[in-house]
């Protein structure tokens, strides 16, 4: 009977959810090495664009999920960015993502069968900016794109945000982004 039971535990345990791959919360002022990170959900926004400096052009892709599987609780969102080199010359350095300041990430990327991973990423001082680099790694360099750089956050709502890729040079365009939650705070004078 003992044997019949705990047969029964690990089939049982073996149909609860699997919690998503995870990746190490990061702080503002912190640098963490890039590593695997699971999204998924509800699609509940997206947003697209070409960014064209001069120095190359550079088509993104945000798509922000309702995540069941979300570290930080049941729904929380998740934003994911896909980068691609459209142009004939000039390497992609970075993408940055905008106004994340007063929300907890986590950060990572999902790997895609011939995607470029981010070797670093960062987060400023402040809180606001999370940067995926990737110097030292793979450039992305034309024809190239990305793995699916994912940030986790404990917002529940998103607005317009910024992103930004750069190569030395930078160019900048919508995204989306977790609402400025200090605002909320402020009196209303009307």
């Amino acid at each position: 009977m003992l044997k019949v039971n705990r047969l029964f535990a690990v089939c049982t345990l073996s149909l609860l959810p699997v919690a998503a791959i995870h990746a190490s919360a990061i702080l503002p002022g912190a640098t963490v090495a890039g590593s695997p990170l699971a999204y998924g959900g509800t699609v509940v926004g997206s947003q697209n664009g070409t960014i064209s400096p001069g120095t190359f052009t550079a088509n993104y892709v945000e798509t922000v999920y309702s995540d069941p599987f979300n570290i930080h609780c049941v729904g929380c969102l998740d934003f994911v960015y896909r980068l691609s080199d459209v142009g004939t010359s000039g390497d992609i350095e970075h993408l940055t993502a905008f106004s994340f300041g007063g929300v907890l990430t986590d950060v990572g990327y999902t790997a895609t069968l011939g995607g470029h991973a981010p070797n670093m990423i960062t987060r400023t001082s402040n809180g606001n900016t999370i940067d995926f680099n990737f110097l030292g790694g793979q450039n992305l360099e034309p024809s190239d794109f990305s793995d699916f750089l994912v940030i986790q956050t404990n917002a529940t709502q998103f607005t317009r945000g910024l992103v930004s890729i750069q190569d030395g040079s930078a160019g900048t365009s919508s995204g989306l982004a977790p609402p400025r939650l200090f605002l909320n705070l402020l009196p209303s004078f009307s």
